[in-house]
């Protein structure tokens, strides 16, 4: 029955430890064996019960109504025995999630043995009650794989790289090649891979190509958590056919697919990945470059789930602060392999995403929107008090025509609806639409349309948006957070304490050459505030949790650049140092 012999397998079924031979003797006789292809449902929502099932190897998924994965079942555990106890309908579904060994025990023995052996339903009962406390059990820490397939859609298309990045990022790796299973029968080569499995921190399957695509292929992406697809960097053109069958054939496998675009080693910016993407179905792109090492393990990390994500979140001039934490990131040799940001914070982790030195940074921020003059394009306040022509020509300029499938790192940034108020995730397209839609403070800058849709500054919801870099992953990260939006103050001034200003004086004031600048907050920095401040109680807590001291810079202090970048500096270094 197994590598182990009945007796022995079946002791190592929580419940069945302490069960004298002639139970197990009894059990055995009425177990049937069974495989199951990853994909295959195993019941359905709504089926009769017709006894229940053990895993003998591989892996079981519980679905909920929606389709999504809410538990997993490996060795030794049990799946269907509430509706073989109560004799009610499945009340949720279950699928292999790789090519599965089960052992069915049929409803007319299960009713038998309950009957003849009491301790076999005190055990089951026993059972049920544990499962229904914690809504099933996850064998490995849900999201990281233990078994990841590397395909490519043509021969030609080399995977040395991505193979060799995977392995440096395990402490304990095998690489499986078709050769290591050749000659072994279906059950054998899953018996080789699931000892292979348990043995090692994580397991490389290297299938093959699409074109020509084998058994052996085919089981890789069935026993595979996480699939890679390698592609060339010319575009999909004669594989779209390919493509199109190998993404509708990961879909059903229920693997993360990842897509590995393989750019020659002089790319210092990759082509867009958005139709490999959308063909294979895929979870998540990455841009590689070939022999580059660093690029390579970055790509590794978020695969196996070992990846670092950076946020950085909204705060008007004191966004500047990221600045000093990205130079500090870099000269600490902080490894980021995904970026997330709002309001100017987007602006910042675009560039980060583009793998943007720190030098370079600085400059387009200084260039384009501290020295250059001219942002302030006022207009009649009907809808905001500045036009927005400005900042959206100086934003295109920046991201010239480049859009997010270009980048080196995953990026998220996010805006706000005001339609529905429900927060909205920039992935895909233009980046500079995205950023421009992020960092739309309402009343200063006009509203960005998108469709049907009316975006403003992101940070009026979540100015530190961790939730949406976590939830754009398929695998864990561990995140650092810069977030600006609790520090910094707007100080009252000489505001009248009775509430009564006239802007008309405040005008002639300042138009005085004779006196001093009023000293009293403008509608612009309210305004920033009143986003700085909607947006602080966050959903979602960090790994590490940066914030610089900007107590002493203002909201609109721009020109101040040298002193927020400074404050950010220093905070990562004390921070991460």
């Amino acid at each position: 029955m197994t590598d182990e012999g009945p007796a022995a397998f079946l002791r190592g079924i929580s419940g069945f430890e302490d069960f004298d031979a002639e139970t197990l003797a009894a059990l055995d006789a009425s177990l049937e064996r069974a495989t199951l292809r990853g994909g295959e449902r195993l019941f359905a929502a709504g089926d009769e019960p017709d006894g229940l099932v053990i895993t003998v190897r591989g892996r079981l998924g519980v679905l909920d109504a929606e389709g999504e994965i809410v538990a997993t079942l490996g060795r030794h555990q049990i799946v269907g025995e509430i509706g073989a106890l109560a004799g009610l309908p499945r009340t949720t579904e279950v699928i292999a999630l790789r090519d599965t060994e089960i052992l069915r025990l049929d409803q007319a023995s299960f009713d038998r043995l309950f009957s003849e052996r009491p301790e076999l339903g005190r055990s089951l009962s026993r059972l049920v009650v544990t499962r229904l406390v914690d809504h099933g059990e996850a064998p490995r820490e849900q999201g990281v794989p233990a078994a990841v397939a590397v395909v490519t859609i043509d021969g030609g298309i080399p995977i040395d790289d991505v193979v060799a990045a995977l392995v440096r990022s395990a402490a304990d790796c095998a690489v499986v090649r078709a050769a290591d299973v050749a000659g072994r029968s279906d059950t054998e080569a899953l018996s080789y891979l699931d000892r292979i499995e348990a043995e090692h921190d994580l397991v490389v399957l290297v299938a093959g190509h699409a074109l020509t695509r084998d058994e052996w292929f085919d089981r890789c992406v069935r026993q595979a958590d996480s699939v890679v697809v390698v592609v060339p960097p010319t575009g999909a053109g004669s594989w779209r056919g390919p493509a199109h069958e190998l993404g509708v054939a990961l879909h059903e496998s229920r693997a993360n697919v990842e897509v590995a675009i393989d750019n020659p080693s002089h790319v210092t910016l990759g082509p867009s990945a958005a139709e490999w993407t959308r063909l294979l179905s895929a979870d998540r792109f990455h841009h590689l470059r070939h022999g580059d090492r660093a690029v390579a393990d970055r790509f590794a990390r978020l695969t196996t789930g070992k990846g670092v994500g950076l946020v950085f979140s909204g705060g008007a001039a004191k966004g500047l602060a990221h600045l000093g934490a990205w130079r500090a990131m870099k000269e600490l040799g902080q490894e980021i392999d995904t970026v997330a940001g709002v309001s100017l914070g987007a602006l910042l982790a675009a560039g980060v995403a583009l793998d943007y030195e720190p030098d370079l940074l600085r400059k387009e921020v200084d260039d384009r929107l501290v020295r250059q003059k001219g942002l302030a394009d006022l207009t009649f306040p009907w809808v905001s008090l500045l036009r927005g022509e400005e900042i959206s020509r100086r934003i295109r300029a920046v991201g010239r025509g480049r859009v997010f499938e270009q980048a080196w790192r995953p990026f998220v940034c996010t805006s706000c609806d005001l339609s529905t108020g429900e927060t909205v995730e920039h992935r895909s397209g233009l980046l500079w639409k995205a950023i421009r839609a992020s960092l739309s403070i309402p009343g200063l800058f006009p509203p960005v349309r998108d469709g049907d849709r009316l975006l403003v500054d992101g940070a009026v919801r979540d100015n530190l948006p961790i939730a949406n870099l976590r939830g754009a992953h398929p695998t864990p990260l561990r995140v650092i957070a810069i977030d600006v939006g609790k520090e910094g103050f707007l100080d009252p001034g000489t505001t009248p304490e009775r509430g009564h200003v006239s802007g008309w004086s405040l005008l002639a004031q300042r138009l005085n050459p004779r006196r001093a600048d009023p000293d009293i907050p403008t509608m612009a920095q309210v305004l920033m505030r009143v986003v700085d401040l909607a947006g602080i109680d966050h959903g979602a807590e960090p790994d590490v949790l940066i914030r610089p001291d900007l107590r002493s810079l203002g909201l609109g202090e721009f020109t101040q650049i040298d002193a927020f970048e400074q404050a950010g500096y220093d905070a990562t270094i004390a921070a991460l140092g």
